[in-house]
C-alpha cells in the first residue's frame, strides 16, 4: 500500500477554504504517477513524469461526481496558485504537479527546509530562479517548443521575470508554451541556434 503526503499548510493556503478546488486537488495528488512511467491513453502510448497524470475534462468531471464548469474552475483556480501547470493537446491535458510551499518540510534537526516534492529537474531546477539566455535557449529547442527564444528571454529578462502582477514567474517553461499557443505565426523553429 502506498501513500500521498497532504500537509497541514493547507489549512492557512487559499485551497484549504475551497471545498471544490481541495477536492479537485486531492484528486489530482492520489492520480498522479509516483514515478515515471509510460501508460496508454486511447490505444496511444505516453511517457508521464513522476507527479503527472493524463487528464480529460469529461471522464475527470464524470469521475469526480462534478459538473465541468466546476472543474473547469477548480484547474483556474489551482493553476492560479500554482499548485498545478498542464500541457494540452486535442485530445487530453498532461496535468503536472508543481513544487509549492506546500510542499515543502521542516528539517527539526537543524531548522532547514527541504523540498519533499522532488519532480523532475525540468521544473524544479527553474523554479525560484532567473534562467540565463543559454537555459531558455537550449531548453526550448530539446522541447522543441515553438517560440522566438531570444525575445521570449528578452520580454522576461527586461520585467525581471515577473508577471504583470508583480507576482515573481515560477515556472518559465510553462509560461513559454503559453507564448507557443499564442504566437504560432512568428516561431521559426529552424532558426534556433544552442547557445555555449
Amino acid at each position: 500500500m502506498s501513500f500521498v503526503k497532504l500537509p497541514r499548510a493547507i489549512r492557512e493556503h487559499p485551497l484549504g477554504g475551497d471545498p471544490e478546488c481541495l477536492a479537485v486537488f486531492v484528486h489530482l495528488l492520489i492520480n498522479a504517477a509516483y514515478e515515471d512511467q509510460e501508460v496508454t491513453f486511447n490505444g496511444q502510448k505516453l511517457q508521464i513524469k513522476r507527479g503527472q497524470l493524463i487528464f480529460g475534462r469529461q471522464s475527470y468531471a464524470q469521475r469526480i461526481g462534478v459538473t465541468e464548469a466546476t472543474l473547469r474552475r477548480a484547474i483556474r483556480r489551482l493553476k492560479k496558485w500554482r499548485l498545478i501547470g498542464g500541457e494540452s493537446t486535442k485530445r487530453y491535458t498532461v496535468i503536472t504537479l508543481l513544487p509549492s510551499d506546500l510542499w515543502r518540510d521542516v528539517d527539526l534537526a537543524n531548522g532547514t527546509k527541504k523540498n519533499i516534492y522532488n519532480n523532475n529537474n525540468n521544473i524544479t531546477e527553474k523554479v525560484g530562479k532567473n534562467p540565463t539566455l543559454p537555459q531558455v535557449v537550449n531548453t526550448i529547442k530539446a522541447k522543441k517548443i515553438r517560440v522566438d527564444a531570444e525575445d521570449f528571454f528578452n520580454y522576461y529578462d527586461a520585467r525581471g521575470w515577473k508577471l504583470p502582477n508583480g507576482q515573481p514567474i515560477v515556472n518559465w517553461i510553462s509560461l513559454a508554451y503559453s507564448w507557443a499557443k499564442r504566437d504560432k505565426a512568428k516561431a521559426e523553429p529552424d532558426s534556433w541556434e544552442v547557445v555555449k
